[in-house]
Protein backbone atom coordinates (compact mmCIF):
# COMPACT_ATOMS: atom_id res chain seq x y z
CA UNK A 1 0.00 0.00 0.00
CA UNK A 2 2.71 2.25 0.74
CA UNK A 3 4.68 1.72 -2.19
CA UNK A 4 1.87 2.02 -4.51
CA UNK A 5 -1.29 4.40 -3.14
CA UNK A 6 -0.36 7.97 -2.35
CA UNK A 7 -2.70 8.69 -0.01
CA UNK A 8 -0.17 6.75 2.51
CA UNK A 9 2.74 8.61 0.93
CA UNK A 10 4.47 12.21 1.69
CA UNK A 11 2.00 13.26 -1.37
CA UNK A 12 -0.49 13.03 1.70
CA UNK A 13 0.39 16.10 4.34
CA UNK A 14 -0.48 14.13 7.47
CA UNK A 15 2.40 11.82 6.30
CA UNK A 16 6.13 12.98 6.68
CA UNK A 17 9.28 11.77 7.81
CA UNK A 18 10.53 11.29 11.62
CA UNK A 19 13.61 10.43 13.32
CA UNK A 20 13.21 8.13 16.06
CA UNK A 21 16.15 7.59 18.53
CA UNK A 22 16.56 3.58 18.11
CA UNK A 23 14.61 3.47 15.07
CA UNK A 24 15.68 5.67 12.23
CA UNK A 25 14.20 7.40 9.78
CA UNK A 26 10.20 6.39 8.93
CA UNK A 27 7.31 7.48 7.46
CA UNK A 28 5.19 8.86 10.19
CA UNK A 29 1.16 9.92 10.48
CA UNK A 30 0.61 12.53 11.97
CA UNK A 31 -2.67 14.35 12.87
CA UNK A 32 -5.42 13.48 10.31
CA UNK A 33 -7.19 16.68 11.60
CA UNK A 34 -6.48 20.12 9.02
CA UNK A 35 -7.98 23.73 9.38
CA UNK A 36 -7.21 26.60 6.62
CA UNK A 37 -5.72 29.01 9.32
CA UNK A 38 -3.73 26.48 11.25
CA UNK A 39 -0.83 24.46 10.37
CA UNK A 40 -0.36 20.95 11.71
CA UNK A 41 1.69 20.27 14.55
CA UNK A 42 5.21 18.91 13.73
CA UNK A 43 5.65 15.31 14.30
CA UNK A 44 7.73 14.59 17.44
CA UNK A 45 9.44 11.39 18.10
CA UNK A 46 8.42 8.88 20.75
CA UNK A 47 10.13 9.47 24.35
CA UNK A 48 12.86 7.37 24.92
CA UNK A 49 12.81 4.83 27.72
CA UNK A 50 14.28 7.00 31.38
CA UNK A 51 13.90 10.35 29.11
CA UNK A 52 11.90 11.76 31.82
CA UNK A 53 12.78 9.38 34.39
CA UNK A 54 14.10 12.59 36.47
CA UNK A 55 11.30 14.93 35.64
CA UNK A 56 8.72 13.14 37.17
CA UNK A 57 10.36 12.39 39.97
CA UNK A 58 11.04 15.81 41.01
CA UNK A 59 7.90 17.13 39.88
CA UNK A 60 5.33 14.89 40.56
CA UNK A 61 6.94 12.99 43.72
CA UNK A 62 8.43 16.01 44.95
CA UNK A 63 11.62 14.37 45.39
CA UNK A 64 14.67 16.57 45.98
CA UNK A 65 17.99 16.25 43.41
CA UNK A 66 19.97 14.10 46.07
CA UNK A 67 17.39 11.82 46.71
CA UNK A 68 17.28 11.44 42.69
CA UNK A 69 21.09 11.04 42.62
CA UNK A 70 20.64 8.42 45.33
CA UNK A 71 17.74 6.28 43.54
CA UNK A 72 19.98 6.47 40.27
CA UNK A 73 23.42 5.40 42.63
CA UNK A 74 21.61 2.51 44.03
CA UNK A 75 20.30 1.20 40.31
CA UNK A 76 16.48 1.83 41.43
CA UNK A 77 15.97 3.83 38.40
CA UNK A 78 17.69 5.26 35.48
CA UNK A 79 17.68 7.97 32.97
CA UNK A 80 17.93 8.34 29.38
CA UNK A 81 21.33 8.40 29.22
CA UNK A 82 21.94 5.09 31.58
CA UNK A 83 18.84 3.45 30.38
CA UNK A 84 19.16 -0.20 28.20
Amino acid sequence: MINDDPRFSKQNPMFEKLDQPGIGRYLAAGSPLAFGAQKRPPLRPAPVLGQHTNEILAEIFSLPDNAIAKFHDRGIVADANSAG
